[in-house]
């Protein structure tokens, strides 16, 4: 049992697990003591087992790590096709079995939500001018983590855009959505491509840039300074 506390994008080198290991995964939103939902999910061992059934393994997020899974999770299979008629999920947080009535109306659209910011919705963030930028960009370290990385989309410049306006702020943090406008991408791709600067900026496993569960993005100005060999 473990409770996910935040997620961080692999360096292991990980290959894909057989098919005929694969495994059912049960669902649950259970109330946790301050009263915010939680969902629990449990694995069942694989068919192939002679054993009775029963759970080997369960996790627990809250809403925080549940939202950038969602981000998470658009990056790597995409957005739903919004054409197709989707059911509402069942509410079960009271721990009794779903019933008709949770179903609702299988024949109603759920409409569609955007997590994009409008392009008419201009958000104010930092500037991103700092002396430090250039330092960190043309910096051995950088060049080293980018190709470390594999394969990133995020331009340097845009990481210079995030890293400077992260700097030019008193706490050092900005919020997810004056992140998605510093790297000039929709809100509902932030998390994906602050995780792909991560993997540029953590080095060696020291956090560099913080993916708050409050939608908040954070600076650690002191191991950055540090890793990457620059000057305070």
């Amino acid at each position: 049992m473990a409770r996910i506390s935040k997620v961080l994008p692999s360096l292991q080198q990980i290959r894909p697990h057989k098919a005929e290991d694969q495994v059912e995964c049960e669902w649950k939103i259970i109330v946790d003591t301050d009263g915010s939902p939680l969902l629990h999910l449990s694995t069942f061992g694989s068919t192939n087992r002679a054993s009775k059934r029963k759970s080997s393994q369960s996790i627990q997020l809250g809403a925080g790590v549940g939202h950038e899974l969602i981000a998470i999770l658009v990056e790597a299979f995409g957005a739903p096709d919004r054409s197709l008629e989707a059911l509402p999920l069942p509410d079960v947080r009271d721990g009794r079995e779903p019933t008709s009535r949770d179903l609702g109306d299988r024949d109603a659209v759920v409409p569609e939500v955007s997590t994009d910011v409008p392009d008419n919705a201009p958000v104010e963030v930092p500037s991103p001018e700092h002396p430090l930028v250039a330092e960190l960009l043309n910096s051995e370290i950088f060049t080293l983590q980018r190709r470390l990385a594999g394969r990133v989309s995020v331009p340097d410049a845009k990481i210079g855009q995030l890293v400077g306006a992260l700097l030019n702020t008193r706490f050092l943090e900005v919020t997810r959505i004056q992140a998605a406008a510093l790297l000039d991408v929709p809100l509902g791709r932030a998390t994906g491509a602050l995780t792909q600067v991560q993997k540029i900026l953590d080095v060696e496993g020291y956090e560099v840039l913080i993916l708050g569960s409050n939608d908040v993005v954070r600076l650690d100005k002191g191991a950055m300074v540090e890793q990457f060999g620059l000057s305070r």
